[in-house]
C-alpha cells in the first residue's frame, strides 16, 4: 500500500541509502539494463500511455508516495525547520581528489534555486545546462527537472536520462531544502548531468537561526 509504503534500508547500498522512490532494490544482483528497461516502461517510453503514463501502475504508486512528500511540506518538523539556516558540506563522490565546498543556507530556500544559484556556480558547472536530480536517501524521493519554456528549454540530456535512471522526477520548484534535510548529520544527494552522473552529497554541519542579513 503505497499509503504505508516505507523502504528497507538494508535492501540498498549502504553509503547512498535508498534511492529511486524504494520501489527497487540495489543488492549485489542489480540488473542495470533491466533496471533501464523498467524505468523506461514506468515513463512510457514505449508510447503505450504517453510519457506521463498517468495509468501506468508503477506511475500509480509514484504518485501516492509524490503526494506524501508534498504533505510533509505542511508537517510540524518542516515546518519548524524553515526558519532555519543550514551550514553544508558539499563533496563530489567517487572522485581521486578530495573535492568539496562549505556554504550556509535558509532551510527555505527551493531545490531548484538551490541548484542554479548556489551549487552549479560553486562547483564550477554549467547553470541551465545538464539536467540534475536531488535525492533523499531516506525514502528514495527523486526531485529535479522539469519541463520548461523559453530561453531554458528541456535539454536531450533531461528527456533521454532522466526516463533512463528515474522511474518519475519530482518538481523541485517552490519545494524547500526543509524537506530532504532538517537535522545536523541528515544527508541527501545531488547529481549534475544525468549522462555523466557527477554525484555529490551534502551533510548538514550546523544550524542557526536564519538571518536576513547574513
Amino acid at each position: 500500500d503505497p499509503k504505508t509504503f516505507v523502504p528497507d534500508p538494508s535492501k540498498y547500498n549502504a553509503r547512498l541509502g535508498v534511492t529511486n522512490w524504494g520501489i527497487e532494490e540495489r543488492t549485489k544482483d542489480y540488473d542495470l539494463l533491466a533496471s533501464m528497461l523498467l524505468c523506461q516502461g514506468a515513463q512510457g517510453a514505449l508510447g503505450i500511455y504517453g510519457r506521463d503514463c498517468k495509468f501506468n501502475p508503477t506511475r500509480q504508486f509514484i504518485n501516492v508516495l509524490e503526494h506524501r512528500k508534498m504533505d510533509s511540506i505542511a508537517g510540524q518538523q518542516v515546518q519548524s525547520a524553515l526558519g532555519q539556516s543550514f551550514v553544508i558540506r558539499i563533496e563530489l563522490c567517487e572522485n581521486e581528489g578530495d573535492v568539496w565546498r562549505r556554504f550556509r543556507v535558509p532551510a527555505s530556500i527551493d531545490l531548484a534555486k538551490l541548484h542554479d544559484q548556489v551549487i552549479a556556480p560553486m562547483m564550477g558547472w554549467s547553470r541551465c545546462d545538464k539536467a540534475h536530480v536531488f535525492e533523499d536517501p531516506r525514502d528514495g524521493t527523486v526531485l529535479g527537472i522539469h519541463a520548461s519554456k523559453g530561453k531554458y528549454q528541456s535539454t536531450m540530456d533531461s528527456l533521454v536520462n532522466a526516463s533512463l535512471e528515474y522511474y518519475h522526477i519530482m518538481d523541485d520548484r517552490n519545494i524547500p531544502l526543509a524537506i530532504i534535510l532538517r537535522h545536523i548529520g541528515d544527508v541527501c544527494y545531488y547529481t549534475y548531468d544525468l549522462a555523466e552522473q557527477w554525484v555529490h552529497r551534502l551533510t548538514v554541519e550546523s544550524i542557526g537561526q536564519f538571518d536576513n542579513n547574513t
